[in-house]
């Protein structure tokens, strides 16, 4: 029977949701109810393939031609085949794909872009989510007025950020979308202007002026958002008095001083288990962390009167405490 043969070619079977699947075999492609076995559209035995290319590096992975095909149903259920120097792999879509231009017409173009960039890395799938372009959105909203001057009221019980963080963060965040950027790791810089730009808001809300070195931060977060949302950072740059196009200004550029911290949080574990935190200054070396870390009163209980046999130092990190 029909229901027989699914059965006997599930290496070949495509299962679209938990009530159809797809039987592709070397006769035909067939589309059935997997609970009763039931045939759901017309066995489909003959494809229109495309014109095969004339270079075969035109194609992705090596494909000489492809076909797709539509099993006529509401949901635009189909499959392409594509077939390759290495045999021929198929694929089972719902015809669902996202039209660039409703993006483009409801939010904007630098929001599509963003959003497709914040996804993930660019060599792998990626789930569309269209509350993760509304975010995208406020982000890109949250930025316009941070910069232009709409974002100023202070906020009772913000924890206030300082001029001097802000300026630390600024650098940290060039070195950071430096690094994806070259990495084309899109989605990890796009997080770090995210970061920038709820750090920059902390500092207002809790009380931040607008003065030269805000300016500064704003010119670079401008210039660090270019090459992701270039419409809405050529507005802004030039209602910053910019200078000629963006596009054509240098990349900023990080200020090794600034990223280095007064103080630093350094994690104290006990035989590989976390057991306090502490402050104290940034480059504190291995013994004078380890007399630290020695006087607080929850590292004393987990040691529980053995010996330390050494310690685990990562600078300005962690130190761990291995006892015998």
């Amino acid at each position: 029977s029909d229901y027989a043969a699914l059965l006997e070619h599930t290496r070949r079977v495509t299962f679209v949701d938990d009530r159809r699947a797809v039987l592709i075999t070397r006769e035909a492609i067939r589309l059935f109810d997997v609970d009763t076995g039931r045939e759901l559209c017309p066995e489909i035995t003959e494809v229109q393939w495309e014109a095969a290319a004339a270079d075969l590096s035109a194609r992705p992975r090596g494909v000489v031609k492809r076909a797709v095909v539509e099993l006529g149903l509401d949901d635009g259920l189909r499959v392409e085949i594509r077939s390759g120097l290495t045999g021929q792999e198929y694929v089972v879509t719902k015809g669902n794909g996202v039209v660039p231009d409703d993006i483009v017409e409801r939010y904007g173009a630098d929001t599509g872009r963003v959003y497709e960039m914040f996804l993930g890395p660019p060599d792998q799938d990626a789930e569309w989510n269209d509350r993760g372009v509304d975010g995208v959105a406020r982000f890109l909203h949250r930025v316009w007025r941070l910069v232009v001057g709409e974002e100023d009221e202070v906020v009772a019980g913000i924890s206030p950020v300082s001029m001097e963080d802000l300026s630390r963060k600024r650098h940290e965040t060039i070195e950071k979308v430096t690094r994806d950027v070259e990495a084309f790791h899109f989605n990890t810089a796009m997080s770090a202007l995210m970061e920038l730009a709820n750090a920059m808001q902390d500092y207002l809300q809790g009380g931040g002026r607008r003065t030269q070195s805000w300016e500064a931060v704003c010119r670079d977060l401008t210039l660090l958002l270019g090459p992701f949302a270039p419409h809405l950072a050529e507005e802004l740059w030039q209602r910053q008095g910019g200078d000629g196009l963006l596009v054509f200004q240098p990349w900023p550029a990080v200020d090794p001083a600034q990223l280095r911290r007064s103080q630093v949080t350094v994690v104290v574990q006990v035989d590989g288990r976390l057991r306090d935190r502490i402050e104290m200054p940034s480059g504190t070396d291995a013994a004078a962390a380890q007399t630290l870390a020695l006087t607080r009163t929850n590292v004393q209980r987990a040691i529980a009167g053995r010996r330390v046999q050494r310690a685990v130092h990562v600078p300005d990190r962690l130190i761990n405490l291995v006892t015998g």
